[in-house]
């Protein structure tokens, strides 16, 4: 996916697309469907039974977000493991990646319908520093306007409730 980064982008817009992300293959009891709470987990594979655990997270309706860059053996069978139970989104390429928390914040907020002012009151920066932030987010996305940023932002989030 791209590092501790996407990783970081790839949690925040989950967050900020309703689900519940939480660290780790330990999944709740109860409920057994964990997609009607819209629960995301978030770790890494590092011993055979993690991967037991996030095919079993994905079985029971988990999103899941991981980085593959792995052995590139370990990580074909692994995909096609969960490609079999569920869709498999590769957001290498999307370019939601590429921005920080605080970006993806402030943007999901003007997409919500937040003014500038009131985004940087919630994300505790300067209206300054929203709208520097908001600029780099633009141009990230290649975005010629900051409602064009927001439906970008928009988009990639649908992908989480679906």
């Amino acid at each position: 996916m791209g590092g501790e980064r996407a990783l970081r982008a790839a949690r925040t817009l989950a967050e900020a697309a309703g689900a519940r992300v939480a660290d780790g293959w330990v999944l709740p009891e109860q409920p057994w469907d964990l997609a009607a709470i819209r629960l995301v987990v978030q770790g890494s594979l590092e011993r055979p039974s993690d991967e037991e655990l996030l095919v079993s997270a994905v079985v029971r309706g988990a999103g899941a977000i991981l980085d593959v860059d792995r052995d590139a053996h370990v990580t074909a069978r692994l995909l096609d493991a969960l490609k079999r139970i569920a869709p498999v989104l590769d957001w290498s390429a999307c370019p939601t990646m590429r921005l920080d928390q605080t970006q993806i914040r402030l943007v999901a907020r003007l997409a919500n319908g937040a003014s500038a002012r009131s985004a940087a009151e919630a994300e505790h920066v300067s209206l300054r520093t929203a709208h520097r932030r908001i600029a780099e987010a633009r141009n990230l996305l290649g975005a010629s306007s900051t409602n064009a940023a927001a439906a970008e932002l928009a988009t990639a989030a649908r992908a989480w409730q679906s």
